[in-house]
């Protein structure tokens, strides 16, 4: 069987950065929101990340954040930055 490599849709990763007020939802609250959207906390200048592949996904996520933010008194921001390109095997002799 002969294999190629065919560059598939690059890997995105967007964080989240919160500001939190005494007057609002409190971190351990935040906590649980976004671990149930599928968040992972991460250490250091951010506070989450989720990883994705296309801004479909993307458009998803942050509508999703954004609902099951709103009320909680919480200021958030995004980064996204690109990761490693996605490589899956293909067999072209099926293709032949």
């Amino acid at each position: 069987m002969i294999k190629i490599y065919v560059k598939g849709t690059e890997t995105r990763r967007t964080y989240v950065r919160f500001e939190f007020s005494s007057e609002g939802a409190s971190p351990a609250e935040i906590i649980r929101i976004m671990t149930s959207l599928g968040f992972q906390i991460v250490q250091g200048h951010h506070d989450f990340m989720i990883d994705y592949h296309n801004d479909g996904e993307f458009l998803e996520i942050t509508e999703r954040l954004h609902r099951a933010l709103r009320g909680t008194n919480v200021r958030y921001t995004l980064t996204t930055e690109p990761l490693k390109p996605v490589e899956s095997p293909v067999d072209i002799e099926s293709m032949i």
